[in-house]
């Protein structure tokens, strides 16, 4: 069983614009879902979760520089999905190629 330590504040970040993030969380993890849902089953959850470290990276990035109230969650997952090299055309792993489709 794995205990949930509440985690030390970080200095000079409002607690509100976690709170935001907390709140774009639902439609990130729906998104990333439909994008990867030809992943194998067992991967599912571990990439959902990385997507959602990514999009929190991105979030943090954002905030530091006083964006954070322009985060949304769609193109969120989608900066995050492409970090990881999937591509929401094609809804696979694109590799190096993310997003570019022949023509």
């Amino acid at each position: 069983m794995v205990a949930l330590a509440a985690s030390p504040p970080i200095q000079g970040e409002e607690p509100v614009l976690w709170g935001r993030f907390a709140q774009l969380v639902p439609e990130i993890r729906n998104f990333s879902r439909s994008v990867i849902s030809d992943a194998e089953p067992a991967r599912h959850e571990v990439l959902v979760g990385q997507v959602l470290a990514n999009a929190f990276d991105i979030f943090r990035m954002l905030a530091k520089r006083g964006l954070g109230d322009l985060a949304y969650p769609r193109p969120l997952a989608m900066a995050a999905l492409a970090k990881l090299g999937w591509s929401r055309e094609r809804g696979r792993h694109q590799g190096r190629h993310v997003g570019i489709r022949p023509r």
